[in-house]
């Protein structure tokens, strides 16, 4: 029904703005239709990004009641509301983050430091296993740092990344690499997921947050090099919101 109703309102739109009817060329030559699939280097380093970040997010929500109930000795109730805190923390979080990523602009340094900052929460989770008496002091409190820190980090990066997509891709492209972006992100999510599934039952649980790590980390470095490649090249995608105005205001302008 949503969907019918903003069909309508888009049809309403068309006729408002007085928008032209795009007719399609069937006369289009085989080299124009090919330039789709020819997406920049910038646009696979985002991909690769989406792929490992939510192929740790969502399977890390999927196996989180048994890490917190064999780690912490939670019982099922309590293990289930903790991990519920992410998409909760992030069900808030995010228009705000959305809001000011809006004003600040700079997207690709706030996927960085989300997923650097996500990195960070895991980190907290394995705290048991590599340092006895920083476990003691966080106590009973880590866990909960650790899933809100996250659910922070998830709100941030959804913000900043997914917008990111359509100042890479061309408006007539941009459906074209919103749909590879998805399909990545779901291939690396069902293989990640399979991957998390034979620790568990091969190897001891406590691995599994290494492994989460490992791929937060893959993430990390291809928006590094996103950042690097960027700055190299005189890109925008990691220029202030401000400076973005009066560059508009200049070509106007002229």
């Amino acid at each position: 029904i949503c969907s019918m109703v903003l069909c309508w309102l888009d049809k309403k739109r068309e006729k408002y703005l007085k928008l032209p009817v795009q007719e399609s060329d069937d006369d289009a030559s085989t080299e124009q239709r090919k330039t789709k699939f020819r997406f920049p280097f910038t646009f696979w380093l985002l991909c690769i990004c989406t792929l490992a970040y939510y192929g740790s997010i969502f399977p890390f929500v999927s196996f989180a009641q048994e890490y917190f109930t064999s780690k912490f000795n939670y019982t099922v109730g309590q293990a289930n509301f903790i991990t519920g805190m992410v998409y909760l923390v992030a069900a808030f979080s995010s228009p705000m983050f959305g809001f000011l990523i809006d004003k600040t602009g700079r997207n690709v340094s706030w996927v960085f430091a989300a997923v650097a900052g996500s990195i960070f929460a895991h980190t907290i989770l394995v705290v048991p296993d590599i340092h006895a008496s920083l476990h003691h002091h966080l106590g009973s409190y880590g866990p909960y740092i650790a899933v809100v820190l996250l659910g922070l980090m998830y709100s941030i990066l959804s913000s900043a990344l997914w917008s990111l997509a359509a100042v890479i891709v061309a408006d007539e492209h941009l459906a074209t690499g919103y749909g590879i972006m998805q399909a990545l992100q779901n291939l690396g999510t069902a293989v990640i997921t399979m991957g998390a599934g034979y620790i568990i039952d091969s190897y001891d649980i406590s691995y599994l947050e290494r492994y989460f790590i490992g791929w937060l980390t893959a993430a990390l470095l291809s928006a590094a090099i996103l950042y690097l490649t960027n700055r190299l090249t005189g890109g925008k995608l990691n220029d202030p919101r401000r400076k973005e105005a009066e560059s508009e205001t200049s070509e106007d302008e002229s």
